[in-house]
């Protein structure tokens, strides 16, 4: 009796160990033999191929090796497995065709390191590991809904093809998915957040990614460096320092190969992947991303990119404009890669991770009017020939502008050279000039220190720094001022042509203030005209809308903030000018082309405005169709000229009416802007 009641008490004890050792007394099964095993281990040892084992609830600290072709781990209710003793990994799978259900796999380098292929790894736990599912050599698996959290990295794929990763909810502190040298998987509806990087690639082409929601990344959401032919389709990016960044480590334009399409959004905005495009202009389009491949001949205008990756693409895309646009916060401002003959103009570009404008393998683009401040490296790189860089401001960069080696024939003049770490730098050799000839000269410099003490406005030494020098430096900010230098018309114009558009040259590139759509032109009475006002470069165009009224005189008033240069310094006060449109023919009796005319019809010509003999109205003249001078009489009354033949017009004849432009004229001088002709036919 005193026996039994010490193994009774032995076995309490037994089960209190267990219980405060965080071990429970669970128990794996096979299903094919219905044998129980204490660990899980032993239950795979004993297994045969396609077997399945069931694992009761409880914790087990293991670290287990499947090596028995397609058997299935199946967890019934909560089972940890606890990888923590030999920091190896948690589960280790050598065989194909296995199948991994329901677990939770903590303290592991790895939760599942798998090198064999035709597995599905579902609905697990995995958290607490150097990497939660590694892929090695592993082709045609499945992993599916699994928990992956608090992980140093997340799914890992090196040399893995043709597998699917879905609808997972992944953070970690590293990478969400890495593939490295893997091809043709599908990366679809996982959630990703939280994670230094989303998903990337390296060295993995043809990969589908799609429908994945990934937020909260520290670096890129989405990076595909030398992984060509990627398929990205209703990706959501939310909240990324950098939502999708392209390319590789010699910049080939193959890299940039891609199939991504506007389904994807960056915090709402579509994601514009432009491929082979032609003569298209994008105006004031929200997106989110922006690359041109293969393109010619597009224009990007007042478009916003902040955090994209790679700021503006260009590769392999020629005759191109980028016009005033902001891009921040991106590795690089504007990118161009084996592109020509490319403006990139009035853009403003901050905060650039590398460079503002790299102009990378590129020749014969025309840099201008742009603002690049605050770059971590340069503000302009060039690696590339026969660029024009002209009326630039580069401000506190830490290198204003670098020319490699190997770059030549570059220009570089009318810039502003504000407060940079190193103003500039020229590795490329003596062909790259910084200075024109007199009247334009060279850059300004902030920190140069010479005099012009002949006050011709260009500094009386060279302004010198690596590898180059300034020989006609400004001696004043040419941005610090702004101001109108002409207008098409001249101020006090007359017989200016209805379609004329009017074109108000300044001193400097401009961009639109915040007064732009204050811009008016008004009649003589006060009432506004419709017009459409644009910029190019340093002009401002105003195109009336159906034409100016004829015979009225017209002010444009431009105020002092409508206009500012990529500096933001505007016009000291508001600029106005006046013109009056042409006098034009309203109306003739009888109509052109009439016919049936009566041989005694007097014909009358209706004018805009009242009208006088102008200096040609002796050449007013009537002509039959082979060219025979009829003689005529004419008269003016008002705002109408008479004209009647002398004798009678001839029967069954067409004649030719010609009013040279400067035979009527109103008080003031002011005449019709072109010839006016008209025909009739007698009875």
């Amino acid at each position: 009796m005193k026996y039994v009641k010490f193994c009774s008490l032995l076995a309490v004890a037994f089960l209190f160990v267990l219980f405060f050792s965080g071990t429970s007394a669970a128990v794996s099964r096979n299903e094919r033999t219905g044998k129980i095993y204490m660990t899980i281990q032993e239950a795979i040892d004993d297994s045969e191929v396609q077997d399945t084992i069931v694992v009761d609830a409880g914790t087990y600290e293991e670290n287990i090796v499947i090596n028995r072709e397609n058997l299935t781990l199946k967890a019934n209710g909560t089972v940890i497995i606890d990888g923590w003793r030999d920091r190896e990994p948690v589960i280790n799978i050598t065989a194909n065709g296995s199948k991994i259900n329901g677990f939770t796999l903590i303290n592991g380098t790895h939760g599942i390191y798998s090198s064999a292929g035709w597995c599905n790894l579902t609905k697990n736990v995995i958290r607490h590991n150097d990497i939660a599912i590694w892929l090695m050599d592993s082709d045609n698996s499945v992993i599916q809904e699994n928990e992956i959290t608090d992980n140093t990295g997340g799914i890992v794929l090196i040399s893995s093809n043709r597998n699917i990763i879905s609808r997972n909810n992944i953070s970690s502190e590293g990478s969400g998915i890495s593939l490295e040298s893997s091809a043709e998987n599908t990366i679809s509806s996982n959630i990703i957040r939280n994670c230094l990087n989303g998903i990337e690639a390296g060295f993995s082409p043809s990969n589908v990614i799609r429908e994945n929601r990934i937020e909260d990344i520290t670096e890129n959401a989405i990076c595909l460096l030398t992984s060509l032919n990627s398929v990205l389709r209703s990706n959501s990016i939310i909240n990324a320092s950098r939502a999708i960044k392209i390319g590789g480590g010699d910049n080939s334009v193959g890299h940039f190969i891609q199939n991504i399409d506007t389904s994807n959004t960056i915090d709402g905005k579509p994601v514009y992947y432009l491929t082979g495009i032609s003569n298209r202009v994008y105006n004031g389009i929200q997106m989110g991303y922006l690359a041109l491949v293969g393109c010619r001949n597009v224009t990007i205008k007042n478009v916003a990119l902040s955090k994209c990756g790679n700021g503006i693409i260009l590769a392999n895309t020629n005759s191109s404009r980028i016009e005033n646009c902001n891009i921040s916060d991106d590795d690089y401002g504007i990118f161009l890669l084996q592109s020509s003959k490319n403006t990139i103009q009035s853009n403003r570009v901050h905060m650039a991770r590398y460079d503002g404008i790299f102009i990378h393998y590129s020749s014969n683009n025309t840099i201008l009017g742009n603002k690049i401040s605050f770059s971590g490296n340069r503000g302009i790189h060039v690696t590339g020939s026969f660029n024009t860089i002209y009326g630039n401001l580069l401000l506190n960069n830490s290198v204003g502008l670098l020319i490699s080696a190997y770059s030549k024939g570059n220009r570089v003049y009318g810039n502003s050279f504000i407060n940079n770490g190193i103003q500039a730098e020229n590795e490329g050799g003596l062909t790259n000039v910084f200075n024109l000839t007199r009247p334009t000269g060279g850059n300004y410099w902030s920190d140069y220190t010479g005099e012009d003490k002949n006050g011709d406005n260009f500094g009386d030494t060279p302004y010198t720094f690596s590898g180059g020098a300034d020989s006609l430096p400004l001696i004043r900010d040419p941005l610090q001022k702004l101001k109108v230098v002409s207008m098409d018309p001249p101020n006090g114009s007359m017989s200016v042509s209805r379609t004329k558009s009017l074109v108000i040259t300044f001193s400097s590139i401009i961009i639109a203030g915040t007064k732009y759509y204050s811009i008016t032109v008004r009649k003589s009475t006060g009432a506004l005209k419709s017009i459409i006002q644009s910029i190019s470069g340093n002009r401002l165009i105003i195109t009336p809308v159906g034409g100016w009224d004829p015979g009225v005189k017209f002010t444009v008033r431009i105020p002092v903030n409508a206009i500012e240069n990529i500096a933001g310094t505007t016009l000291s006060v508001d600029f106005t000018s006046n013109f009056t449109s042409a006098i034009a023919v309203t109306a003739i009796d009888p109509r052109s082309g009439a016919t049936g005319v009566s041989r005694t019809k007097v014909i009358v010509i209706t004018f805009s405005n009242s009208i006088l003999a102008g200096p040609s109205y002796r050449s007013i003249t009537v002509k039959t169709s082979a060219g025979r001078l009829k003689p005529i009489s004419k008269r003016i009354s008002g705002n109408r000229l008479y004209i009647k033949p002398v004798g009678s017009w001839s029967a069954r004849t067409r004649y030719i009416i010609t009013v040279p432009r400067t035979a009527v004229k109103t008080s003031t001088g002011n005449m019709m802007a072109v010839d006016f002709k008209s025909t009739f036919t007698t009875r």
